[in-house]
């Protein structure tokens, strides 16, 4: 798509990004993080497994009694994510 000013002898252009050039910027946003060395890459959907897992867990362990689903979620979350950063497991009474 060409656009032309009025004056005479100037022009400015707009052009389309191709589909290929934007499949390649599709394909680059969505690619998964670069791995340091030693370092391992969990993404949201393994993340959330996790957390489910050990939520489950903590509500197997009181025997499913309560109304505390919030609560199990919160502290397996807690403890996955220091898990996902290297840090030992938080302290929970």
């Amino acid at each position: 798509m060409a656009q032309t000013s009025g004056k005479a002898g100037t022009s400015s252009r707009t052009t389309k990004a191709t589909p290929a050039q934007t499949t390649r910027r599709r394909a680059s946003a969505n690619r998964a993080p670069t791995r340091r060395a030693g370092a391992s890459v969990i993404g949201a959907d393994q993340r959330h497994a996790m957390i489910a897992e050990t939520a489950f867990y903590y509500a197997e362990q009181r025997g499913f009694q309560g109304d505390m689903a919030m609560d199990d979620w919160l502290r397996a979350e807690a403890k996955i994510d220091a898990r996902i950063a290297g840090k030992r497991k938080p302290a929970v009474r």
